[in-house]
């Protein structure tokens, strides 16, 4: 991602261990989706608790975006992931216009209190789970015979079918997701 929102850019900080899940544009916006943020200005509270307030807009597409990015971004898309008793959604990030073939995956869970909390989903970890569901696992983490670390895995999904097994798998095993984010609206 050459270019994001500065929404998408606290996320895709979470990304600095460099292993995510990613795969094609699965989700395409549309005005009349249903989203589970509303326009508005946030705070993005981060796992440190350091706080970066953003103002987010909703473009005609339905995507949403960063006014202050004055248009060099990519935006997010949300579509709902159905999981009885949880208001759990996809998130989709997708870089400026060079890089609409290609997204990043996470997840966006809203809680009865209006706050959501937002994750990146990392490669490390849940290679298990994404094969399991027909995703494919890059790179090696760690040579065989020796303690130092190659590269960090990248999971990748052919297909929106399998992301969303994978999706459905991992939200079934964390009853609550980690907040890579906690978003807060705090006013229009």
């Amino acid at each position: 991602m050459k270019r994001s929102s500065r929404l998408a850019t606290v996320m895709l900080a979470l990304l600095l261990s460099g292993c995510w899940w990613q795969g094609p544009v699965f989700y395409r916006p549309s005005p009349s989706s249903a989203a589970p943020l509303i326009p508005g200005l946030y705070d993005a509270i981060d796992k440190d608790g350091t706080t970066k307030r953003n103002r987010i807009s909703r473009a005609a597409d339905g995507s949403f975006y960063s006014p202050d990015d004055k248009g060099n971004g990519g935006g997010m898309f949300f579509a709902p992931l159905p999981i009885s008793g949880r208001d759990v959604w996809v998130v989709e990030i997708v870089g400026g216009e060079a890089d609409r073939d290609g997204a990043i995956y996470g997840l966006l869970e809203r809680q009865a209190d209006g706050v959501a909390t937002a994750q990146i989903l990392e490669c490390e970890g849940s290679e298990t789970l994404v094969t399991a569901a027909g995703g494919t696992v890059e790179g090696t983490r760690v040579k065989p015979g020796e303690a130092r670390t190659l590269g960090s895995p990248i999971c990748s999904f052919p297909d929106r079918a399998a992301l969303e097994r994978a999706l459905t798998a991992y939200v079934r095993a964390h009853s609550v997701l980690q907040a890579g984010v906690t978003l807060k609206r705090i006013g229009d």
